[in-house]
């Protein structure tokens, strides 16, 4: 191998390891908007669950502490990944965030579907209390306090 070839080896490897520790603005949207749909799914959930006295506090619990906090994890990692070029990642997140609340009815039927299916005995005709706009709330709140979790440590 010639000096040169070597030379554009070494570029070649130097430019790959770059390119798996940043995203693109792209790559790092798609991350963020995937881990946000998981938790906020198993998060409703969660909530329907408990507005509706179908599962006790520790089953709850479970949910928030297990599943959402393990997709919320991912998420802050994602959201502190390096991205590729300079742009403004608060002004990027508040577009992610936009995109969430356009689907977010989608997501409150869809968490209720699930809940219908999994508690549907003890369901029986009894009509469900719905998610509202303070559910939302509240998730919006727990993505912030686990941002600023991350930042402070």
């Amino acid at each position: 191998m010639t000096k040169s070839e070597e030379t554009l080896l070494r570029e070649a490897i130097k430019k790959m390891l770059l390119m798996e520790k940043t995203h693109t603005q792209e790559v790092w949207t798609d991350n963020l908007l995937e881990y946000l749909t998981g938790a906020i799914r198993e998060f409703y959930k969660a909530r329907l669950a408990r507005k509706n006295s179908l599962c006790v506090q520790q089953d709850y619990d479970h949910w928030l502490f297990n599943e959402v906090s393990r997709l919320l994890d991912s998420f802050v990692r994602a959201y502190f990944h390096e991205v590729k070029g300079s742009f403004n990642k608060e002004k990027a997140f508040k577009k992610v965030q936009a995109k969430m609340s356009k689907i977010d009815d989608g997501r409150r039927r869809n968490a209720t579907t699930r809940i219908i299916n999994y508690y549907s005995k003890r369901i029986g005709n009894k009509r469900l209390i719905q998610l509202d706009d303070n559910d939302t709330l509240e998730f919006w709140k727990l993505v912030q306090e686990t941002i600023d979790n991350y930042e402070e440590e």
